[in-house]
């Protein structure tokens, strides 16, 4: 058994390589995810189940190998090959979607005004093989309700909608291994006040990181309005978050931006 509450000797986040033999199963808990993998000789079994469970009802995370397989009402995949090698990779991921962020509290942004705010995002778990490397399983651990962005029904794009308390300390955030933290930079240069509704991240373009005590971060995020507000800066930095302890890199973006630097439209940021 392994679990986040064990001792240092245990590893202090799930994901990794895991090594199988022939029929054995293994168990996964991942905050609102279960899992269930099966080695046989040609084949390998996931059984997923998702259950509906409140943030305060999810449970960090444990592993058990070898485990036993779930209820029946779990969603099974079976991946055939010529023959099934020992090693299994599990790895955390962020959305296949932008994820617009909703403050429980509309923030307003006075003229001038420079801050950072932390805002945490669902996590995807993707099962994979590692010679070849073939993705089996690229699943939310909680799957997010779909929303629509953009200034009309016509121009837009689908995007996951998740509430926020849009943190301006790191002291008041509650790190979880089944979320990631992005740090946000906002600086209003207009000269009207900026209020923040719906901020759209764009996920698929960030790189997930790890700290010392196994929490996962993504590259941080500055945004800078122009004078007019008729537009902004969008900035994917790169390297470790600052805010983050010796942070490592875990997973790399889905999509890569040309260039770092991105002018877009505000209404394409904020709502």
């Amino acid at each position: 058994m392994v679990s986040k509450q064990q001792p240092k000797t245990t590893p202090d986040h799930w994901w990794g390589q895991y090594q199988f033999v022939l029929n054995q199963t293994g168990n996964w808990q991942i905050g609102a995810s279960s899992l269930a993998i099966t080695r046989l000789k040609t084949e390998w079994q996931i059984q997923h189940l998702e259950r509906a469970l409140a943030e305060e009802e999810q449970n960090g995370w444990s592993a058990e190998l070898p485990g036993s397989r779930l209820d029946d009402d779990a969603t099974v995949r079976r991946h055939l090959f010529q023959n099934t090698s020992s090693k299994l990779e599990l790895q955390p991921a962020l959305a296949d979607r932008p994820v617009v962020s909703r403050p429980v509290t509309p923030v307003h942004l006075s003229p001038g005004a420079k801050v950072t705010i932390f805002v945490s995002s669902p996590l995807w778990i993707v099962v994979s093989t590692t010679k070849p490397q073939v993705v089996l399983l690229d699943t939310p651990n909680q799957r997010p309700s779909d929303t629509w962005f953009g200034p009309s029904t016509w121009e837009g794009e689908l995007c996951y909608a998740v509430r926020t308390r849009a943190r301006l300390s790191l002291e008041e955030i509650q790190l979880r291994s089944y979320r990631a933290v992005t740090g946000i930079d906002i600086h209003n240069k207009g000269e009207k006040i900026m209020m923040l509704e719906r901020l759209k991240l764009p996920v698929r373009h960030l790189v997930l990181y790890a700290d010392v005590e196994g929490m996962l971060w993504t590259s941080d995020v500055t945004v800078v309005t122009e004078e007019t507000m008729a537009s902004a800066e969008l900035r994917v930095d790169r390297g470790p978050p600052r805010h983050a302890n010796a942070a490592k890199l875990v997973t790399k973006p889905r999509d890569r931006f040309e260039s770092h630097v991105v002018q877009r439209a505000l209404h394409t940021i904020f709502s």
